[in-house]
């Protein structure tokens, strides 16, 4: 209408248009249009079934006159509407005679609530045009010569009259009437239900735009796993999209409470039934959050005990001494090509088990791969926060979103025939900066470049470096690193270490301890290096300090530091030249053990976890490196120059202290340990 009577009358309400509630309103429009006088709405409490209609009358600038049904409803409460004035009860005609009178839309609101002779009379004025009020009075559907001059006691229907019926579901929880089974032949039906995941993730974002987009996932997730409940009837109050609402405005304008503060006023209904309140814990503890605990007992602390470290003795000194030995970088080429490898669509997974739920810890979460998806062989994160498992048959699983509740599958399987090897004979090296994983087969050196962003693979291999010969300088992979034995993780017969360097993250070196060669993959370029190092120097460990700067301990125990000259890029890089480091013993600190320790960024190496700050290289060790000392810490960087000295300190061991094992640390991404 263009013109309404009443403006009053005609709803606006606060309404986001998401994808499942406008295809609704598409439907129920394509019946108001198509001549359907009368629909009907069905759905559980909170969906958003007044929501709905109040938004298409306002679009149709429609009035509206509201009326709530319950048990104790009448048939003259249908007629008739009290009212106080000056002090006297009056009644006068009630929403349902004005609407009819002045062709508005009659919204009746939980009609399920009301006895079954009212929802008798209603059924009657709706599909005879015929209803006899309390009074004597009588609506009647009359012609348009008959409303111009009707009978006294004639209330004619106006031809625009229109009603919406609202009811919930018949039986349990809301144990109202079948009002679907007394009326439906009158209605045009509808079934609103709990939008899906992303209308409703879209419906939170739009009222709390601040609240963080992995507690609306994590919330969404909890309350479709209690709706799921309660179809099943393990749960008696249906958990809707209202009480989500209600939580997510309080977080947007509360946030300081919490998710577990704010969802225990919804959780009040079920809180006192002891075996209703254990499906609750399971369901929300699946998806890490926690509930209140009403009995009054405390949270339960694990923290490790905390051991005051000594002061630190100062145990060795490096320092560099004699002349720097180079070695060139031999360049070949790297080929890449791209395969079709099919990514099916992620899957929904409940993987993740939270932990600082009942009890602190320092443990935060457990992530568990399903033995029937295959033997798990390795595993690795990227900078995005996802993770991911290398499982025999060759299959790569990848574990995403904030909660690691979606996984995407590859299967590599066809293609272990072109790598040449089993799936426990490959080495999975990350890419961080370009968020690839790189799958390097230890018997030929093929390489399968995993893209599970874009979902592409590629399969890159270098001739040189699988045949030699050609006119390259470089060797050919099976006699540095055949008959070596099967890949077993970091530390084992083949390492791969990755170069961060800024606007490049496609370089991996590769070595196998024992030998005299390096290999630099630049999966960036397309570029394949080796460095040959001279006799009769072998590798014991390789410590990438930056992308240009390396410490490399000998299996003879002597250590070097390798400056790599040229830019950044297997192509550009020219040399690496290699400086002798002096170790010189400090009086008092005999029986410091000094070993360098392979650290890559939160990658576990032989029970070691490393991290590189600005100005210090610090190597923590899961088990004491002696019997007298915690940790050994270098300050400063190796090789700033040949006039600068390394000071390598000790913490010694308190001499009452007899425990011999402490729990492996932890690095996080800012640098803390």
């Amino acid at each position: 209408q263009d013109d309404p009577r009443s403006e009053a009358l005609v709803p606006h309400v606060v309404f986001f248009d998401i994808p499942k509630h406008v295809r609704i309103l598409r439907e129920i429009l394509k019946d108001m249009v198509s001549g359907e006088r009368h629909l009907l709405l069905i759905g559980n409490q909170g969906v958003g079934k007044n929501k709905l209609v109040d938004r298409l009358l306002g679009l149709l600038r429609r009035e509206r006159e509201y009326i709530q049904l319950h048990r104790d409803a009448t048939v003259q409460s249908l007629t008739l509407s009290p009212t106080l004035q000056d002090g006297v009860v009056t009644y006068g005609d009630s929403p349902l005679v004005r609407a009819c009178r002045e062709g508005r839309v009659l919204m009746v609101d939980e009609a399920d609530k009301a006895p079954l002779e009212v929802v008798c009379i209603l059924k009657g004025l709706l599909e005879d045009g015929h209803m006899i009020l309390s009074d004597g009075r009588r609506l009647e559907t009359l012609s348009e010569s008959e409303r111009l001059t009707p009978p006294p006691d004639v209330i004619a229907i106006h031809p625009d009259f229109r009603a919406v019926v609202l009811a919930n579901r018949a039986g349990y929880p809301f144990l109202g009437n079948d009002f679907f089974g007394e009326c439906g032949d009158v209605f045009s039906c509808h079934v609103v239900d709990n939008p899906d995941q992303t209308s409703e993730i879209e419906l939170l974002r739009s009222y709390a735009p601040d609240v963080p987009d992995h507690t609306l996932h994590r919330l969404t997730s909890v309350f479709s796993d209690l709706r799921t409940a309660v179809d099943d009837g393990t749960l008696a109050y249906p958990y809707s999209t209202r009480e989500l609402v209600n939580v997510v405005r309080h977080l947007q304008k509360f946030p300081a409470d919490g998710a577990a503060s704010t969802t225990d006023n919804v959780l009040a209904f079920d809180a006192h039934n002891h075996l209703a309140l254990q499906i609750l814990k399971q369901i929300f503890h699946k998806h890490g959050l926690p509930i209140i605990d009403r009995s009054g007992k405390q949270g339960i602390v694990r923290l490790a005990s905390a051991r005051p470290l000594s002061e630190p003795t100062l145990a060795q000194v490096w320092y560099a001494e004699g002349k720097a030995i180079s070695t060139p970088i031999d360049k070949g080429r790297l080929k890449s090509q791209q395969v079709e490898v099919y990514f099916p669509p992620p899957t929904r997974v409940d993987l993740l088990e939270a932990h600082r739920l009942t009890a602190f810890s320092e443990r935060l979460c457990t992530i568990t791969i399903p033995s029937q998806q295959g033997k798990g062989i390795s595993l690795t994160a990227l900078d995005d926060n996802s993770v991911h498992v290398l499982v025999s048959p060759l299959a790569l699983h990848s574990y995403l979103g904030p909660d690691y509740a979606t996984m995407l599958r590859i299967d590599l399987s066809d293609y272990m025939g072109l790598l040449n090897a089993f799936s426990d004979e490959i080495v999975m090296a990350p890419l961080h900066g370009v968020n690839k994983i790189a799958l390097i087969s230890v018997n030929s050196g093929i390489c399968v470049l995993v893209d599970h962003v874009n979902s592409t693979v590629h399969v890159c291999h270098s001739p040189e470096l699988q045949k030699g010969g050609g006119g390259s300088e470089i060797a050919p992979w099976k006699r540095l690193f055949g008959g070596r034995g099967r890949a077993r993780g970091v530390g084992t017969d083949v390492v791969c270490q990755q170069l961060r360097s800024e606007g490049s993250g496609g370089e991996v070196l590769v070595y196998s301890p024992g030998s005299s060669i390096l290999i630099l993959l630049d999966f960036s370029n397309n570029v394949v290096g080796s460095i040959n190092l001279p006799p009769p120097l072998s590798i014991a460990r390789l410590h990438v300090i930056t992308a240009d700067s390396w410490l490399l301990q000998g299996e003879d125990g002597r250590l070097f530091h390798g400056r790599v000259r040229g830019a950044a890029g297997a192509q550009q890089r020219k040399a690496v030249e290699w400086t002798p480091i002096q170790q010189e013993e400090r009086e008092g600190a005999e029986g410091v053990r000094m070993e360098l320790e392979a650290c890559g960024r939160c990658e576990p190496a032989g029970g070691v976890l490393g991290m590189q700050t600005p100005g210090t290289t610090l190597a923590v060790s899961s088990k004491p490196l002696s019997d007298i000392d915690f940790a050994s810490i270098s300050k400063g960087l190796v090789g700033v120059g040949t006039e600068h000295q390394l000071g390598i300190y000790a913490h010694k061991r308190d001499s009452s202290d007899e425990s011999n094992e402490a729990a492996p640390p932890m690095v996080l991404d800012d640098g803390q340990a």
